[in-house]
């Protein structure tokens, strides 16, 4: 018989492409022809034990698929229900979560601990605990403190039977949740409580490492933009090759993608730009961009500034050709103001300035619609650049006097003008120049205010 079942088989099963009676109905008929490739299969992918096996709320534990018997022919078909019910039980529990999840967020972010602890069955599964986590990491950029929120929401949700918080994947999932905590500590800005917390968690974790080699990837991931923020690029690139090492180790997948393209960020801060595009160009290899097309949009944004960043705008011109379809397909007003700071970057290189003036104009609203405020800044610093291009210095002064002021008015923190003041000095003193602009955007890039577009 060539219709062998397979893992990949139990895996579609277990994230519901494919329905749990079909999965049942395919073994038992292919069973009655003792097929002994087909019970293999079914013997080590349908029982429960791995680190992906998800928790029942109702049992309190496992979902328990019978132990082999010696005669496994005898109770095959026995084993096979288990397996079909315990399929079930895992698409219940994931959808419960996502259930759960959806109506925690519906309500004001100071009830959400309140809520989990309320909860006497609810809110309590891994696959719970686990959205959080990727919860706060979506959160952490436009949202940090309700990421922060989010992440101290795991321990509470699984402290709540004797022993469970002992279990390895437990152990696991608190110690990602804290350091997803002092990620978005850092986003928001108070990069001492992130240290800290970082800190906090490494002595946990010498007492008591991680079990999954993806999750210390990420955890090293984190810090490493902890790293780069307090300009500690020698860190932050050592742990950032690690987490590679640990993500290939793994099998790769999205979450090398991602460390990839944080890793060519600092290259290319450094001036390593053409290490930069080699690291991104695989990413963008590495995954599938229909399956992640977030990440891929992040790729094709960093590609395009590399690009640039080596004065290559047509090359860049060139890549977005081939990209821009898909990217704006499903893009969101984040990724479409983005995108229109990079075209208009590409124009000023091309020396388009009345194209590039218009789309940085543009671009600067967008951003600022979008909460974007760093970003904006950049694309004002931008503008000057084109603006002293196309010789309208007094236009560019102008615009340089009035950088602070009109961010102060969009809540920007104080120390975050710092970079700016020397170019509102120039402008005062008639010194403002393209060099001077472009210093200015590399010093707001370094302190970890602004962008890298």
């Amino acid at each position: 018989m060539e219709d062998h079942l397979t893992s990949a088989d139990y895996l579609a099963a277990l994230r519901g492409e494919l329905p749990a009676g079909a999965l049942h109905e395919r073994c038992r008929w292919h069973l009655r022809e003792a097929c002994d490739t087909c019970d293999e299969n079914g013997w080590r992918h349908g029982r429960t034990g791995s680190p992906a096996t998800p928790e029942s709320r109702d049992s309190g534990g496992w979902v328990r698929v019978p132990e082999r018997p010696a005669d496994s022919r005898a109770l095959s078909l026995r084993h096979l229900e288990a397996v079909g019910d315990y399929l079930t039980a895992c698409r219940d529990v994931h959808r419960e979560a996502r259930e759960d999840l959806g109506k925690l967020l519906r309500t004001p972010p100071e009830r959400w601990l309140r809520r989990v602890e309320r909860s006497q069955t609810r809110c309590r599964s891994r696959p719970f605990a686990a959205l959080l986590i990727e919860e706060s990491r979506a959160r952490a950029r436009r949202a940090p403190r309700e990421a922060v929120l989010l992440a101290e929401l795991v321990a509470p949700a699984l402290d709540r039977r004797p022993g469970r918080m002992e279990l390895p994947w437990a152990h696991d999932l608190t110690a990602l949740a804290a350091a997803h905590r002092a990620n978005a500590l850092r986003v928001a800005g108070d990069l001492s409580a992130a240290n800290a917390a970082f800190a906090d968690l490494r002595r946990l974790l010498r007492e008591r490492p991680v079990g999954e080699v993806r999750v210390e990837a990420e955890i090293l991931s984190l810090e490493a933009s902890l790293a780069t923020e307090q300009r500690d690029t020698c860190r932050a690139e050592a742990n950032l090759k690690a987490a590679l090492g640990l993500f290939a180790e793994d099998g790769g997948g999205k979450e090398l993608a991602r460390t990839q393209v944080k890793l060519a960020k600092l290259l290319r801060a450094e001036g390593r730009g053409r290490e930069a595009e080699r690291l991104l160009e695989e990413a963008a290899g590495r995954i599938d961009r229909d399956s992640a097309p977030n990440l891929y949009r992040c790729i094709v944004e960093d590609r395009l500034s590399a690009l640039l960043a080596r004065d290559r705008p047509g090359a860049a011109a060139d890549l977005l050709r081939g990209e821009r379809d898909f990217y704006l397909a499903g893009a969101d007003d984040r990724h479409r103001a983005t995108l229109g700071l990079l075209e208009a970057r590409i124009q000023l290189g091309l020396g388009h300035f009345t194209e590039a003036e218009s789309g940085f104009i543009e671009a600067r609203d967008r951003l600022l619609a979008v909460d974007m405020v760093s970003d904006a800044v950049s694309a004002s610093l931008y503008l000057a650049d084109a603006l002293i291009a196309a010789g309208e210095t007094g236009r560019a002064r102008e615009l340089a006097a009035g950088l602070i002021p009109m961010f102060r008015q969009r809540g920007m923190a104080g120390k975050a003008f710092a970079p700016l003041r020397p170019l509102a000095e120039a402008a005062r003193t008639g010194a403002l120049t393209q060099e001077a602009v472009a210093e200015v955007r590399r010093d707001f890039w370094r302190r970890g205010r602004g962008s890298d577009r």
